[in-house]
Formats: structure tokens, sequence, C-alpha cells
């Protein structure tokens, strides 16, 4: 495994302050949702907005971002994941590392959560708030 589930990986540009958290965690949260840009299906492919799963939308960007760095898809290759949580900044980042031609690769999918989406993990025991003692 290349990513350290225990204590985490510190990701650039994300609050030194997280949580790491299960995967399934997210995986079960099928309404908590983002608006991506896909290119739509009719005649004229324009790009149009599309609601999708947060951890769907984060695979999907993890798997573009190896086939640009030259993972070949298909090939069954392991893609270790880590979830981390930043309660400061109310944001989930995901991050998923593999070995693309001998050399360790990382992608990140960081998303921030809105008031709506926080207030209803919240209510349903998924998410505490960061505290001061």
């Amino acid at each position: 495994m290349l990513l350290n589930h225990e204590i985490g990986e510190v990701v650039d540009g994300m609050d030194d302050f997280f949580r790491v958290v299960p995967f399934s965690k997210y995986a079960e949260q099928s309404r908590l949702t983002c608006i991506v840009k896909r290119p739509s299906t009719g005649k004229f492919k324009r790009m149009v907005d599309v609601e999708m799963p947060i951890v769907q939308a984060a695979m999907e960007w993890a798997q573009d971002g190896f086939v640009k760095s030259g993972l070949l898809p298909g090939l069954g290759a392991s893609i270790d994941c880590l979830c981390q949580e930043y309660p400061r900044t109310s944001m989930v980042c995901f991050v998923f590392a593999a070995v693309v031609n001998g050399e360790p690769k990382f992608v990140t999918a960081p998303f921030k959560l809105g008031h709506e989406q926080i207030a209803d993990l919240q209510l349903r025991g998924l998410w505490q708030s960061y505290t001061v003692n």
C-alpha cells in the first residue's frame, strides 16, 4: 500500500488538521452529491452539468488522472484510496495512489461541503465539527 491509512497523508493546499475515515463512509452516502461537467449525449457535444455522488466523481477523476499519467485502462492495476476529512474547512479529500510504469503516482480529489451537506451529516452523526477545548 502506498498510502498511510493510520495517520493519513499531508496534501498540498489542504489544512494540516484532518482525520482519516473509512472510504466506505462516503461510498454509502449517495445523497452527498456534486455537480460535474460532462459532454452531452446529443448531436452537439456541449458540456452540461450533471449531479453525481462525490465518491463516483472522485473515482472518475482519479481514473482520468491515472490514464493521463500512462496507466492503461482495463489492466486491473491496484489503486489505493484514502479518505480524509478536514473539519476546520468543511472539506473531504480522496487521495488515490497507483504504480504507473514503475513509479508511484497520486491523484487527489478534494470536495468543499456546503452548509446543508454538513448539517445533514451532523444530523446523522457522521460529521464532527472542529472544536477547541
